[in-house]
Protein backbone atom coordinates (compact mmCIF):
# COMPACT_ATOMS: atom_id res chain seq x y z
CA UNK A 1 0.00 0.00 0.00
CA UNK A 2 1.39 3.09 -1.15
CA UNK A 3 -0.23 6.74 -0.32
CA UNK A 4 2.15 9.39 -2.13
CA UNK A 5 2.42 12.61 -2.84
CA UNK A 6 3.92 13.76 -6.44
CA UNK A 7 4.79 17.66 -5.56
CA UNK A 8 5.37 20.32 -8.15
CA UNK A 9 5.10 23.71 -7.62
CA UNK A 10 6.73 27.14 -8.80
CA UNK A 11 8.90 28.48 -5.66
CA UNK A 12 7.84 31.77 -4.40
CA UNK A 13 4.25 31.63 -5.73
CA UNK A 14 3.41 31.44 -2.05
CA UNK A 15 2.53 35.53 -2.88
CA UNK A 16 -0.44 34.97 -4.15
CA UNK A 17 -1.88 31.59 -4.60
CA UNK A 18 0.44 28.83 -3.20
CA UNK A 19 1.86 25.99 -5.02
CA UNK A 20 0.86 25.40 -8.67
CA UNK A 21 0.15 21.75 -8.26
CA UNK A 22 0.44 19.26 -6.08
CA UNK A 23 -0.88 15.65 -7.67
CA UNK A 24 -2.11 12.72 -4.85
CA UNK A 25 -1.63 9.10 -6.10
CA UNK A 26 -3.13 6.56 -4.19
CA UNK A 27 -2.52 3.00 -5.35
CA UNK A 28 -4.51 0.48 -3.76
CA UNK A 29 -2.08 -2.37 -5.21
CA UNK A 30 -5.35 -4.94 -6.75
CA UNK A 31 -4.56 -4.64 -10.42
CA UNK A 32 -6.64 -7.05 -11.47
CA UNK A 33 -10.03 -8.22 -10.17
CA UNK A 34 -10.34 -10.62 -7.14
CA UNK A 35 -6.58 -11.83 -7.96
CA UNK A 36 -5.29 -10.61 -4.42
CA UNK A 37 -8.37 -11.36 -2.74
CA UNK A 38 -11.02 -14.07 -3.36
CA UNK A 39 -14.52 -13.30 -2.87
CA UNK A 40 -14.33 -15.65 0.44
CA UNK A 41 -11.68 -13.80 1.32
CA UNK A 42 -10.76 -11.04 3.66
CA UNK A 43 -8.91 -7.67 2.49
CA UNK A 44 -7.24 -5.82 5.44
CA UNK A 45 -7.06 -2.72 3.68
CA UNK A 46 -10.86 -2.81 2.54
CA UNK A 47 -12.19 0.24 3.66
CA UNK A 48 -8.58 2.24 3.36
CA UNK A 49 -9.24 4.32 0.61
CA UNK A 50 -12.85 5.45 -0.58
CA UNK A 51 -15.21 6.59 -3.70
CA UNK A 52 -19.10 7.47 -2.98
CA UNK A 53 -21.70 8.48 -3.89
CA UNK A 54 -25.65 8.34 -4.48
CA UNK A 55 -27.52 8.54 -7.41
CA UNK A 56 -31.17 9.51 -6.42
CA UNK A 57 -32.21 6.65 -3.91
CA UNK A 58 -29.08 4.39 -5.04
CA UNK A 59 -25.97 4.19 -2.78
CA UNK A 60 -22.31 3.66 -4.88
CA UNK A 61 -19.33 2.77 -2.65
CA UNK A 62 -16.15 1.69 -4.44
CA UNK A 63 -12.89 0.43 -1.63
CA UNK A 64 -10.31 -2.52 -1.95
CA UNK A 65 -11.04 -5.11 -4.77
CA UNK A 66 -13.67 -2.46 -6.53
CA UNK A 67 -11.47 0.33 -6.15
CA UNK A 68 -8.43 -0.09 -8.95
CA UNK A 69 -7.12 3.60 -8.63
CA UNK A 70 -7.51 7.11 -7.35
CA UNK A 71 -6.01 10.20 -8.25
CA UNK A 72 -6.18 13.43 -6.18
CA UNK A 73 -5.24 16.31 -7.89
CA UNK A 74 -4.83 20.01 -6.39
CA UNK A 75 -4.37 22.91 -8.34
CA UNK A 76 -4.04 26.61 -7.64
CA UNK A 77 -2.76 29.51 -10.00
CA UNK A 78 -2.86 33.33 -11.01
CA UNK A 79 -1.96 33.75 -14.58
CA UNK A 80 -5.09 31.36 -15.89
CA UNK A 81 -7.43 31.97 -18.40
CA UNK A 82 -10.32 30.40 -15.44
CA UNK A 83 -9.95 29.84 -11.95
CA UNK A 84 -8.23 26.11 -11.13
CA UNK A 85 -10.37 23.18 -9.66
CA UNK A 86 -9.04 20.54 -7.82
CA UNK A 87 -10.42 16.89 -9.09
CA UNK A 88 -10.38 12.96 -8.43
CA UNK A 89 -9.94 10.57 -11.18
CA UNK A 90 -10.94 6.68 -10.29
CA UNK A 91 -11.36 3.21 -11.96
CA UNK A 92 -13.68 1.44 -10.10
CA UNK A 93 -15.28 -2.14 -10.97
CA UNK A 94 -18.93 -1.73 -11.97
CA UNK A 95 -21.00 -3.69 -14.56
CA UNK A 96 -24.09 -1.20 -14.74
CA UNK A 97 -24.20 2.32 -16.52
CA UNK A 98 -23.84 5.15 -14.27
CA UNK A 99 -25.50 8.56 -14.93
CA UNK A 100 -24.90 10.90 -12.12
CA UNK A 101 -26.37 14.92 -11.68
CA UNK A 102 -23.78 17.25 -12.09
CA UNK A 103 -24.14 18.86 -8.56
CA UNK A 104 -24.13 15.15 -7.20
CA UNK A 105 -21.11 15.04 -4.83
CA UNK A 106 -18.47 12.57 -4.92
CA UNK A 107 -16.66 11.64 -1.78
CA UNK A 108 -13.25 11.29 -1.58
CA UNK A 109 -12.55 9.46 1.62
CA UNK A 110 -9.40 7.58 3.38
CA UNK A 111 -9.30 5.69 6.97
CA UNK A 112 -12.74 7.04 7.28
CA UNK A 113 -11.67 11.20 6.70
CA UNK A 114 -13.32 12.88 3.87
CA UNK A 115 -10.03 13.82 1.73
CA UNK A 116 -12.33 15.58 -0.69
CA UNK A 117 -15.74 16.12 -1.98
CA UNK A 118 -16.20 16.86 -6.22
CA UNK A 119 -18.64 17.70 -8.61
CA UNK A 120 -19.65 17.46 -12.07
CA UNK A 121 -18.42 13.84 -12.57
CA UNK A 122 -17.94 12.23 -16.35
CA UNK A 123 -18.14 8.81 -16.37
CA UNK A 124 -16.50 6.78 -19.06
CA UNK A 125 -16.22 3.07 -20.07
CA UNK A 126 -12.51 1.97 -20.02
CA UNK A 127 -12.52 -1.62 -20.35
CA UNK A 128 -14.81 -4.59 -19.04
CA UNK A 129 -16.66 -3.50 -16.11
CA UNK A 130 -13.93 -0.59 -15.50
CA UNK A 131 -15.03 2.53 -15.34
CA UNK A 132 -13.27 5.94 -15.10
CA UNK A 133 -15.06 8.75 -13.13
CA UNK A 134 -13.44 12.13 -13.08
CA UNK A 135 -15.00 14.85 -10.97
CA UNK A 136 -14.08 18.71 -10.00
CA UNK A 137 -13.96 20.58 -7.07
CA UNK A 138 -17.22 23.25 -6.52
CA UNK A 139 -15.50 26.00 -8.46
CA UNK A 140 -16.38 23.60 -11.00
CA UNK A 141 -19.93 23.92 -10.60
CA UNK A 142 -20.05 27.34 -10.71
CA UNK A 143 -19.32 27.50 -14.61
CA UNK A 144 -23.49 26.19 -14.46
CA UNK A 145 -24.62 29.12 -13.57
CA UNK A 146 -24.24 33.09 -14.41
CA UNK A 147 -23.70 35.75 -12.12
CA UNK A 148 -25.48 39.21 -13.46
CA UNK A 149 -22.25 41.82 -12.99
CA UNK A 150 -22.39 45.21 -12.35
CA UNK A 151 -20.68 48.46 -11.70
CA UNK A 152 -19.85 48.99 -8.27
CA UNK A 153 -18.70 52.13 -6.41
CA UNK A 154 -17.34 51.31 -3.27
CA UNK A 155 -20.78 50.18 -1.31
CA UNK A 156 -20.28 46.67 -2.10
CA UNK A 157 -18.20 44.23 -0.93
CA UNK A 158 -16.04 41.16 -1.37
CA UNK A 159 -18.43 39.44 1.12
CA UNK A 160 -21.22 40.75 -0.71
CA UNK A 161 -20.55 39.44 -4.02
CA UNK A 162 -19.15 36.21 -3.17
CA UNK A 163 -22.44 35.50 -1.69
CA UNK A 164 -23.99 36.26 -4.61
CA UNK A 165 -21.44 33.79 -6.61
CA UNK A 166 -21.29 31.07 -4.02
CA UNK A 167 -24.04 28.59 -3.02
CA UNK A 168 -25.52 29.13 0.53
CA UNK A 169 -23.24 27.21 3.14
CA UNK A 170 -20.80 26.24 0.78
CA UNK A 171 -17.94 29.00 1.67
CA UNK A 172 -16.26 30.59 4.52
CA UNK A 173 -14.37 33.78 4.01
CA UNK A 174 -11.37 35.58 6.03
CA UNK A 175 -13.18 38.74 7.47
CA UNK A 176 -10.36 41.11 6.23
CA UNK A 177 -11.27 40.22 2.56
CA UNK A 178 -14.98 39.82 3.23
CA UNK A 179 -14.67 43.73 4.25
CA UNK A 180 -12.85 44.72 1.00
CA UNK A 181 -14.90 47.51 -1.10
CA UNK A 182 -15.11 46.81 -4.54
CA UNK A 183 -15.17 49.23 -7.45
CA UNK A 184 -15.11 48.93 -11.06
CA UNK A 185 -17.05 46.80 -13.24
CA UNK A 186 -18.34 43.24 -13.25
CA UNK A 187 -19.46 41.80 -16.69
CA UNK A 188 -22.75 39.54 -17.55
CA UNK A 189 -20.26 36.17 -17.11
CA UNK A 190 -20.23 32.66 -15.37
CA UNK A 191 -19.86 32.57 -11.47
CA UNK A 192 -16.45 31.06 -12.11
CA UNK A 193 -15.29 33.78 -14.49
CA UNK A 194 -16.43 36.71 -12.05
CA UNK A 195 -14.74 34.73 -9.11
CA UNK A 196 -11.18 34.78 -10.77
CA UNK A 197 -12.10 38.70 -11.58
CA UNK A 198 -12.36 39.29 -7.70
CA UNK A 199 -8.81 37.01 -7.27
CA UNK A 200 -7.10 38.82 -9.35
CA UNK A 201 -8.51 42.53 -7.61
CA UNK A 202 -7.65 41.37 -4.06
CA UNK A 203 -4.85 38.97 -4.35
CA UNK A 204 -7.32 36.28 -2.33
CA UNK A 205 -6.35 32.67 -2.47
CA UNK A 206 -9.33 30.11 -3.09
CA UNK A 207 -8.65 27.06 -0.79
CA UNK A 208 -10.79 23.89 -1.00
CA UNK A 209 -11.32 22.52 2.44
CA UNK A 210 -11.50 18.51 2.93
CA UNK A 211 -15.16 18.55 3.29
CA UNK A 212 -15.82 19.83 -0.01
CA UNK A 213 -16.25 23.85 1.14
CA UNK A 214 -14.16 26.72 -0.35
CA UNK A 215 -12.17 28.78 1.71
CA UNK A 216 -11.35 32.65 0.53
CA UNK A 217 -8.71 33.42 2.22
CA UNK A 218 -5.47 35.23 2.02
CA UNK A 219 -1.32 33.80 2.15
CA UNK A 220 1.41 35.18 3.64
CA UNK A 221 4.68 35.01 2.17
CA UNK A 222 6.24 33.53 4.63
CA UNK A 223 3.84 30.67 4.69
CA UNK A 224 5.65 27.53 3.84
CA UNK A 225 6.00 23.59 5.69
CA UNK A 226 9.27 21.44 6.26
CA UNK A 227 9.12 18.35 5.50
CA UNK A 228 11.72 15.76 7.32
CA UNK A 229 14.04 13.68 4.86
CA UNK A 230 12.23 10.44 6.38
CA UNK A 231 9.08 11.33 4.42
CA UNK A 232 11.53 12.57 1.11
CA UNK A 233 11.97 10.05 -1.41
CA UNK A 234 15.61 10.01 -3.42
CA UNK A 235 15.70 11.90 -6.60
CA UNK A 236 12.91 14.70 -7.83
CA UNK A 237 14.31 17.25 -10.17
CA UNK A 238 14.18 21.46 -10.85
CA UNK A 239 13.93 23.14 -14.00
CA UNK A 240 13.60 26.39 -14.65
CA UNK A 241 11.75 28.18 -18.07
CA UNK A 242 12.37 31.64 -19.15
CA UNK A 243 10.96 33.33 -16.72
CA UNK A 244 8.47 36.45 -17.60
CA UNK A 245 10.55 39.96 -17.57
CA UNK A 246 7.36 42.19 -18.27
CA UNK A 247 3.59 42.56 -17.23
CA UNK A 248 1.14 45.06 -18.88
CA UNK A 249 -1.83 45.59 -16.65
CA UNK A 250 -4.79 47.19 -17.80
CA UNK A 251 -6.59 49.99 -15.27
CA UNK A 252 -10.26 50.21 -15.68
CA UNK A 253 -12.60 53.28 -14.85
CA UNK A 254 -16.30 53.75 -15.47
CA UNK A 255 -18.32 56.67 -15.03
CA UNK A 256 -22.17 58.15 -15.94
CA UNK A 257 -22.38 60.62 -18.76
CA UNK A 258 -21.86 58.49 -21.59
CA UNK A 259 -24.25 59.23 -25.21
CA UNK A 260 -27.80 57.47 -25.19
CA UNK A 261 -28.17 54.17 -27.03
CA UNK A 262 -30.65 51.84 -28.40
CA UNK A 263 -29.42 48.31 -26.41
CA UNK A 264 -32.78 46.66 -27.91
CA UNK A 265 -35.45 46.58 -30.68
CA UNK A 266 -37.49 43.87 -32.09
CA UNK A 267 -40.91 42.36 -31.68
CA UNK A 268 -41.50 40.26 -28.78
CA UNK A 269 -44.51 38.74 -26.99
CA UNK A 270 -44.37 38.06 -23.85
CA UNK A 271 -41.06 37.93 -21.24
CA UNK A 272 -38.03 38.11 -22.59
CA UNK A 273 -34.36 38.70 -21.12
CA UNK A 274 -31.79 41.30 -22.90
CA UNK A 275 -28.05 41.29 -22.15
CA UNK A 276 -25.40 44.56 -22.86
CA UNK A 277 -22.40 44.38 -24.81
CA UNK A 278 -21.07 47.11 -22.48
CA UNK A 279 -22.86 48.71 -18.91
CA UNK A 280 -25.86 50.73 -19.10
CA UNK A 281 -27.50 52.71 -16.74
CA UNK A 282 -31.21 54.74 -16.74
CA UNK A 283 -32.92 52.11 -19.00
CA UNK A 284 -36.13 53.31 -20.76
CA UNK A 285 -38.47 51.55 -22.68
CA UNK A 286 -41.21 52.32 -25.31
CA UNK A 287 -44.29 49.14 -25.65
CA UNK A 288 -43.40 47.31 -22.95
CA UNK A 289 -42.75 46.92 -18.83
CA UNK A 290 -38.85 46.64 -17.59
CA UNK A 291 -39.23 43.48 -15.13
CA UNK A 292 -35.81 43.11 -13.72
CA UNK A 293 -32.92 45.83 -14.70
CA UNK A 294 -28.76 45.36 -13.98
CA UNK A 295 -26.00 47.28 -15.31
CA UNK A 296 -25.66 44.12 -17.33
CA UNK A 297 -28.96 43.07 -18.50
CA UNK A 298 -32.83 43.70 -18.47
CA UNK A 299 -35.66 41.37 -18.54
CA UNK A 300 -38.64 42.88 -20.21
CA UNK A 301 -42.40 42.05 -21.08
CA UNK A 302 -43.98 43.81 -24.11
CA UNK A 303 -46.06 43.15 -26.81
CA UNK A 304 -45.46 44.20 -30.51
CA UNK A 305 -41.95 46.30 -31.55
CA UNK A 306 -40.40 47.00 -28.48
CA UNK A 307 -37.51 49.29 -27.93
CA UNK A 308 -35.34 49.20 -25.29
CA UNK A 309 -32.86 52.60 -24.53
CA UNK A 310 -30.24 53.67 -21.50
CA UNK A 311 -26.85 55.43 -20.94
CA UNK A 312 -23.54 54.34 -21.53
CA UNK A 313 -21.07 54.43 -18.97
CA UNK A 314 -17.60 56.19 -20.03
CA UNK A 315 -15.00 53.86 -20.25
CA UNK A 316 -11.76 54.83 -19.40
CA UNK A 317 -8.28 52.88 -19.78
CA UNK A 318 -4.79 53.27 -18.92
CA UNK A 319 -1.90 50.58 -19.00
CA UNK A 320 0.84 50.08 -16.23
CA UNK A 321 3.97 48.25 -17.12
CA UNK A 322 6.18 46.92 -14.78
CA UNK A 323 9.56 44.81 -15.92
CA UNK A 324 11.96 45.44 -19.39
CA UNK A 325 11.10 44.41 -22.50
CA UNK A 326 13.76 42.73 -25.01
CA UNK A 327 13.44 40.97 -28.28
CA UNK A 328 14.23 37.08 -25.88
CA UNK A 329 11.81 39.09 -23.40
CA UNK A 330 8.04 37.25 -22.26
CA UNK A 331 5.64 39.81 -21.58
CA UNK A 332 2.30 38.76 -19.84
CA UNK A 333 -0.63 41.03 -20.65
CA UNK A 334 -3.69 41.36 -18.68
CA UNK A 335 -6.27 43.33 -20.21
CA UNK A 336 -9.58 42.21 -18.85
CA UNK A 337 -9.47 42.43 -15.30
CA UNK A 338 -12.20 44.99 -14.87
CA UNK A 339 -12.23 45.43 -10.95
CA UNK A 340 -8.73 46.93 -11.58
CA UNK A 341 -9.09 50.72 -11.13
CA UNK A 342 -6.87 53.33 -10.01
CA UNK A 343 -7.01 52.58 -6.35
CA UNK A 344 -5.28 48.91 -6.57
CA UNK A 345 -3.87 49.00 -9.72
CA UNK A 346 -0.39 49.47 -8.59
CA UNK A 347 -0.83 46.35 -6.03
CA UNK A 348 -2.53 44.23 -8.54
CA UNK A 349 0.80 45.00 -10.58
CA UNK A 350 3.22 44.03 -7.98
CA UNK A 351 1.61 40.95 -7.03
CA UNK A 352 1.32 39.63 -10.89
CA UNK A 353 5.10 41.00 -11.73
CA UNK A 354 6.27 38.77 -8.43
CA UNK A 355 4.33 35.73 -9.61
CA UNK A 356 5.01 35.67 -13.37
CA UNK A 357 8.74 35.81 -12.43
CA UNK A 358 8.85 32.71 -9.92
CA UNK A 359 10.03 30.23 -13.18
CA UNK A 360 11.54 27.48 -11.19
CA UNK A 361 9.55 24.24 -10.53
CA UNK A 362 10.49 21.06 -8.60
CA UNK A 363 8.99 17.99 -8.49
CA UNK A 364 8.95 15.75 -5.72
CA UNK A 365 7.65 12.58 -4.28
CA UNK A 366 6.59 12.52 -0.31
CA UNK A 367 5.13 10.61 1.81
CA UNK A 368 1.92 11.59 2.65
CA UNK A 369 0.96 10.93 6.97
CA UNK A 370 -2.73 12.30 7.14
Amino acid sequence: MEFINKMKFEAGSSLLNGSDQAEFFVRTGYDSVLEDYGEEQTNPFEDLNVIEFNCGEKAYRYSGNQLKSVKLHEESGLLNDELAANAVTAEVIEKEAIHVAFDTPIYAKRDGKVKGVFYNAKITETGFQIKKIYAESLIAILDYEDHQGGVYDGTTTVGDLIDEIMPAGSYEIDEEISQIKVYGYLPYASKRSNLLQIVIATGAAIRNREDGKMLVTSIKSTEGKELPSSRVFEGGTVNESTPMTKIELTEHTYAKGGDLAKLYEGTITGDTTVKFSEPAYDLAIENGTILEQSANHARIRGQGNVVLTGRKYIHITRILEKGESSVTSKTYQVKSAYLVNALNSNSVLNRLYAYARCNRIISQDIFVTE
